[in-house]
Formats: structure tokens, C-alpha cells, sequence
């Protein structure tokens, strides 16, 4: 074996013992915070507001790319989800390099039931320096309780049946 094979090794073999320790079972998240949650966002309409503006309500948040199709597969049960459940806010968040270009376009072509916007600090966004913290993959759906606190985290495709118990 030449050295350049022998450090591939190596290298692949602490990159996947220090990837797999601590690491959340699929679909769940790492570590969920005790304290409010709080994003500055920018509807796709231009309205700034605050995640905190929801206060008092459940709010479930879906965080997507608009290029991504697992994203636009999941819209559906959540616009469903968003109309059987009015005491629940639903507001999609485009996480993506240039989200402020894309969301509105798909906004229009997808018609969600719910609020879509992006972050008004994109870069911060995108380098997990929010309240959300590091977005592991899209879909990511989260459940906000009515004191702002992040109380549950999906990773992956929403599915119609799970969402009735993941706001709780």
C-alpha cells in the first residue's frame, strides 16, 4: 500500500469514529434548548417579523430549500396540517444560499397553506449562528411551544400521519 492509501484510510476511519459519536438517531435531533427561540424573518411578501411574534400559540416550523424535492414533497401535509389545525401556526423558512430570490417563486408555484419567508440574516442562518441552530438537512421540521421553546425536531419527510402527534 502506498502512504496516500494508507492516510485515506486513516483519515476516512477517524472522520467515521468521530461522526458517529454523540450523533442523534436519524430524524431526531441532537440537543433540544430550554430557552425561547427567537429568529428575525422576512415574508416573501416583504414583511419583517419575528419568530417570537407567535408567542402563546404552538408554531410549527418547516425549514426547506426550494431546490430541494423532499422539501416540496413535504409541503403538502403541512398545508394540510396548517388548515385542520388554525390554533397552530405554520410558517416555512427557506434555508438556502439566496432564499430571498427563490422563496417567493416557490411561494407561487408550490401555494403552501402557511406563511413562507426566509431569514433576515441569511449567513447567520446558514452557519447555524440562530436560535434554530445548525440545520442538519431539509426538511427540517420543528415544534415551538407557546412559550418559544423548542420542544421537538424532525429531520426529513414529513408524513401526514406523524404530524398530529409531533405537536404535542
Amino acid at each position: 500500500m502506498t502512504f496516500r492509501r494508507v492516510f485515506a484510510l486513516l483519515s476516512l476511519g477517524a472522520t467515521i469514529g468521530c461522526a458517529t459519536q454523540n450523533a442523534a438517531p436519524l430524524g431526531q435531533s441532537a440537543a433540544l434548548q430550554d430557552r425561547a427561540v427567537d429568529i428575525e424573518l422576512v415574508s416573501v411578501d416583504g414583511e419583517p417579523f419575528f419568530l417570537g411574534d407567535y408567542r402563546g400559540s404552538d408554531v410549527v416550523v418547516f425549514l426547506f430549500a426550494t431546490f430541494d424535492g423532499v422539501s416540496q414533497i413535504s409541503a403538502r401535509p403541512l398545508s394540510e396540517f396548517a388548515r385542520s389545525h388554525p390554533e397552530t401556526v405554520v410558517i416555512g423558512i427557506a434555508i438556502q444560499p439566496n432564499a430571498k430570490s427563490f422563496a417567493g417563486p416557490w411561494r407561487d408555484v408550490v401555494d403552501p397553506d402557511f406563511v413562507v419567508a426566509y431569514p433576515a440574516n441569511e449567513t447567520a442562518a446558514l452557519s447555524g449562528a440562530t436560535d434554530l441552530g445548525h440545520v442538519e438537512a431539509v426538511p427540517t421540521v420543528l415544534h415551538i411551544d407557546p412559550h418559544g421553546k423548542l420542544r421537538n425536531r424532525h429531520v426529513g419527510l414529513v408524513e401526514p400521519a406523524s404530524l398530529k402527534d409531533f405537536v404535542k
